[in-house]
């Protein structure tokens, strides 16, 4: 059975319903979902592995492509929830940007991941983004990628500060 909060949230976030059978509307979720879960929304236990686009969870893959089972449900999210789901929504915008809204949402993600999991804690911004740039070279727009990492950065102070 798919996480039935699945749809709700996408549709929060990206003002439309997802279409499952779409690759582009997969990665949004899974990059979404990955973000949204290093931030303390919890809409799943998901855990994530690094693959072709980035953080990936097998089990959410599975989740996703039974969603158009599930029914359109009204959920009610936490103040705290929502800020974050409202935060995120704000930094995911991708006007001004030379990277499309998938390739912005990949760059996100495995920005976190390669904080998180490849580098130590104490990594300089160039570490992180070189390496961003070695793992993943399509990624290779340097002012797009330093916004990435400042919004990262962002998201992050702002959540943990409440």
């Amino acid at each position: 059975m798919a996480n039935y909060l699945l749809k709700p949230v996408f549709k929060d976030i990206f003002n439309r319903e997802i279409n499952a059978s779409q690759f582009n509307d997969r990665l949004e979720m899974q990059k979404m979902v990955y973000l949204l879960q290093n931030l303390g929304v919890s809409i799943g236990d998901y855990n994530f592995l690094w693959y072709k686009h980035g953080p990936y969870s097998q089990v959410l893959q599975n989740d996703i492509l039974n969603i158009s089972s599930t029914e359109n449900i009204d959920i009610q999210f936490s103040i705290d929830a929502k800020r974050t789901i409202n935060l995120l929504k704000k930094h995911i915008n991708t006007s001004g940007l030379n990277y499309t809204q998938y390739d912005w949402l990949e760059c996100l993600g495995s920005i976190l991941y390669i904080k998180d999991n490849f580098l130590s804690t104490n990594s300089t911004k160039n570490k992180v983004l070189s390496e961003l740039v070695k793992r993943k070279p399509h990624l290779n727009n340097q002012t797009d990628n330093d916004k990435a990492y400042d919004v990262i950065n962002y998201l992050y102070f702002n959540v943990n500060k409440r």
